[in-house]
Parts: C-alpha cells; structure tokens; sequence
C-alpha cells in the first residue's frame, strides 16, 4: 500500500515562524504633534529603515518592535501596535514620542522637548511563515528519469510504503544522472525541507511528497 500523507512514520518537524510583527512598508497616514502628513517606509533591511516623514528623507533603525530615525535635530521613536482589520486585513500603528533638541544660547545648553506622533496604515494580513523539516531514511529508487525514497513500515499484516520524490529541473538532472546510479537500492538519509505537489502534468503525481532544494542524499549507517 502506497500512501503519500504525512502521518507514516517520518521524523519530521513543523517550525513555524513566531517572530514580531514585520513592518510594512507602504505610505503610512501621520500625526507630529498636530501636523499631519505621510510617513513614507520605503525599504528595510538588515534592521537599516529607509524612507521619509513629512517630505524629508531618513535612514533609521527598526528592531523587530521599535522604529528609530532622526530628521535634523528631532529624534522620533514609535513602537508598532497591530490589531485586526476587516476582511483579512490588519491595522498597524507606529505610536511614540519626538524629542526636539533646541540650544539655549543664553545659558549654553541644550532643552530637550518631547511631544507625541503616531502613523497609521491598513495592509493584507500577511501568511505565517512555515516549513516542513525532515530527516528521511529509505531506499532509493532510480526509475529512467524519475527518483524516490522509498519508506517501508509494517502496519499490521501490511507493508505500508511513503515516496518522497525528486523534483528537479533538466540540469540539476544531468548531475544527478550522475551520482544516482551508484546509490540505487541502497538505504540512504537525506536531511531535507519537504513540499506537496498540488498541480497537474508535473513529472511527479499529484499529491506526493517532494524534497525542497539541492537533493544530497547519503549513505545510512548500518545498525551494527
């Protein structure tokens, strides 16, 4: 018996990604202290946040939860608030303080002023993130152009078999026609993220299991 679900006996873990809000880039509707305008994300990476607020151009910092930039002597810091939208959307709010440096020449210091600010902007829900990593362990089976590991379980007075099958394109196949023959029939591990075909006339069926990227199976130990 054949089957292609998951629930067979495969050591696989599902990580789904839990990390904080991202922040969306896109033109946010904002309030400084009563002058409103655009706060404008136009691109974040590496923690590095570019973009503008009420015309003028910044580069800032954002941690996962706070967003950092200075625009001539004020420095703004908000932290990102998130609630649910209508219709699979979410409402983000970046709320949080300004503080205005001004030098008293009279007295030779610097008075700091804060007041308030906040943004707003109304996005698609984004999909969690997730993925399937596995550690299989089976027999290779080389069929012409096609390849799968075969993973055998006795359930009962049956022999239940999952394949997990190769999916490459023609020149990751000319390598692999290379270095499969060798491993033919024999027990191997592969150490891989799985995916599930869900369209038709791919070179796999419909519904199988797939390994997800380079496919660098080894040898299994044997049990000694």
């Amino acid at each position: 018996m054949i089957r292609f679900a998951l629930a067979l006996a495969l050591p696989l873990a599902l990580v789904t990604a839990t990390h904080a809000a991202d922040l969306p880039a896109g033109t946010w509707a904002a309030n400084a202290d009563g002058t409103k305008g655009d706060l404008v994300i136009k691109g974040i990476k590496n923690g590095e946040v570019t973009g503008s607020m009420l015309g003028t151009d910044f580069t800032g910092t954002w941690n996962g939860k706070v967003l950092t930039f200075a625009i001539g002597t004020s420095t703004y810091e908000a932290h990102l608030v998130t609630e649910p939208g209508e219709k699979d959307q979410t409402k983000y709010t970046l709320t949080g303080t300004r503080a205005q440096s001004n030098r008293v020449e009279s007295r030779v210091v610097i008075h700091i002023a804060k007041t308030g600010w906040y943004a707003q902007m109304t996005a698609a829900t984004p999909v969690p993130q997730g993925e399937i990593a596995a550690q299989v362990r089976g027999v290779l089976v080389l069929d012409g152009t096609t390849a799968y590991v075969s993973v055998k379980r006795k359930a009962g007075a049956e022999i239940e078999e999952t394949r997990i099958w190769v999916y490459a394109s023609e020149g990751e196949w000319k390598k692999l026609n290379r270095t499969l023959p060798p491993l033919n029939g024999k027990e191997v591990t592969v150490t891989a993220k799985l995916s599930q075909m869900t369209s038709k006339g791919a070179s796999i069926p419909e519904g199988a299991l797939y390994f997800l990227g380079q496919f660098e199976p080894k040898l299994a130990d044997l049990p000694k």
